[in-house]
């Protein structure tokens, strides 16, 4: 009888039995899902997988590489701009280009106001004979004309289309040469006939540049209306600043890498932060307001510069016409020479030295010579019809006779040793200190000037006066049947010269005196 083998124990009985998972191992199981460290393992497996699928191969996440892929991108982008890096470096902060900008975008009637605002066409019209006043005045209704015309719609296009032309410059400025350079050390810069040799590396050598990239690329619309972007390059820089055809070619590589997001994997990937954003490079510069700003102040600048200029060359012809070529003897006290003092002190000092100056020489120089020649013949010898005529003349001439003494007066009270002189002296010591003081010498200073403003009114209203009856004397006497000055074929003037020439001589040179004494106005 064989031995038999012993039997195995019989099996314990658990005393608790399998059971489905109850609400504790979800619970358990759904915190370790919710575990941040878990979740941020599970996107970068994710950001590998996706990277490992795509076409463009930029990146190896599993050996932290760069693959010469990603370099070849950023060599088509290099090849299609490295000439405009050149053409257009510093083009952001041009003010040349924002003018092209505008320029280009007006209408053809906005065009021509434009140019009426030039420099160039103010001072031809000034050349051509235009009043120094009226120009001023035209210059500013075509600006205002220009304004009107402007629409908010307009403007605001326009704006947005420079900032687009900003992401294209912050496109062409990024430094491919130096990014491509980790991937061929041997590449030479900007030589388009070599053959480049990229090979993979280590991928944070060009995590920086990547990062910097990615402020720009986000923000690049391959759909803009890049013809009119490069039409107003080309206008500034005066030729093609990229090719059109590599560039649409260079937009589609962009564009497609935009739409897979493969270089924000990629950084991610490489900074182990499934959540990165860049801070993407947003523009909104305004353009067209700094512009009309601009075109509004030059243009009224320039006509203010060339009416000044026309004005002044009209002052230098009557001034000639007048007193000859020769220098006019000025007053002493009432100068240019005491103004700089009071420029110190910001103020105006004396205002109206020239036309004051103009008027003493005249009535020293000519109202008692060539000028009463003519006003003793009409007035003592002439017999007018009536008398009205002849009473006016002689009033306004023995006025004048007064002025030039009073001028004189006016000057001497001026002087150190003047009570006027002195005052001013003594308030001028004062302003440094009081600003009371200061308040007072430019009350004198206007009381001063008050008065030699009140001169020149009245001596150009009295020589308006005799210019009057010149006029009157020099039309009767051209009549077949003179009706106011009676005897005029007795009056015999002094000089050689006619009666009428004569009165035609004085009338002139009054003329030509007052012209002058009102472009001081």
């Amino acid at each position: 009888m064989g031995v038999q083998a012993p039997k195995s124990p019989p099996q314990e009985k658990s005393a608790h039995p399998a059971r489905a998972p109850g609400l504790l191992d979800r619970l358990l199981a759904l915190f370790a899902s919710d575990d941040p460290e878990r979740q941020k393992q599970k996107q970068l497996r994710d950001i590998a997988a996706e990277l490992k699928r795509s076409r463009a191969r930029f990146y190896n996440p599993v050996k932290h590489t760069a693959e010469p892929n990603l370099a070849r991108f950023f060599w088509e982008i290099y090849k299609t701009v490295a000439a405009a890096q050149i053409l257009l470096k510093g083009a952001e902060v041009s003010r040349a280009l924002k003018m092209t900008l505008v320029d280009l975008s007006l209408s053809e009637e906005q065009s021509l106001l434009r140019e009426r605002l030039t420099e160039r066409s103010i001072d031809e019209r000034a050349k051509r004979g235009a009043d120094p006043k009226g120009l001023e005045a035209e210059v500013k209704r075509d600006v205002k004309t220009l304004m009107e015309g402007i629409d908010t719609n307009w403007m605001n296009d326009l704006d947005a289309l420079f900032n687009r032309v900003l992401v294209f410059l912050d496109l062409i400025g990024f430094d491919y040469f130096f990014l491509l350079k980790n991937f061929d050390p041997g590449l030479p810069e900007r030589d388009f006939s070599y053959n480049p040799r990229f090979e993979a590396l280590e991928a944070a050598t060009v995590l920086e540049d990547l990062q910097d990239f990615l402020e720009i690329l986000p923000s690049i619309d391959p759909e803009a209306d890049w013809d009119r972007i490069l039409r107003i390059l080309k206008e500034h820089r005066g030729m093609d600043v990229v090719a059109r055809d590599a560039l649409r070619k260079t937009l589609q590589i962009i564009r497609d890498v935009q739409r897979s997001g493969v270089i924000l994997l990629v950084v991610r990937h490489m900074l182990s932060n499934p959540v990165w954003k860049p801070m993407v490079r947003t523009h909104r510069e305004r353009i067209v307001e700094p512009y009309l700003s601009k075109v509004t102040a030059e243009a009224e600048m320039t006509a203010q510069k060339v009416a000044h200029g026309r004005r002044n060359e009209q002052m230098e012809e009557l001034a000639r016409a007048v007193f000859g070529s020769g220098a006019v003897a000025k007053l002493n006290n009432y100068s240019e020479q005491s103004n700089p003092e009071y420029a110190q002190k910001l103020l105006g000092g004396f205002l109206h030295v020239s036309a004051l100056n103009y008027l003493r020489a005249f009535l020293v120089e000519y109202l008692p010579k060539s000028i009463r020649e003519v006003v003793d013949l009409l007035i003592i010898k002439g017999k007018w019809s009536n008398s009205q005529p002849s009473i006016q003349m002689s009033e306004a001439f023995h006025q004048l006779l007064t002025m030039s003494e009073k001028i004189g007066h006016f000057d001497a009270n001026l002087s150190e040793n003047g009570e006027l002189g002195r005052r001013l002296k003594t308030i001028a010591l004062r302003a440094d200190r009081e600003r009371r003081a200061l308040v007072q010498l430019r009350m004198a200073l206007q009381q001063v000037n008050d008065e030699a403003r009140t001169m020149i009114g009245d001596a150009v209203q009295h020589f308006v006066s005799i210019a009057r009856v010149l006029k009157l004397a020099h039309e009767d006497i051209g009549k077949p049947n003179p009706s106011f000055l009676v005897n005029w074929r007795e009056l015999r003037p002094s000089s050689d010269k006619e009666l009428r020439a004569v009165i035609a001589l004085a009338y002139k040179k009054i003329y030509n005196f007052v012209q002058l004494m009102q472009m001081y106005k």
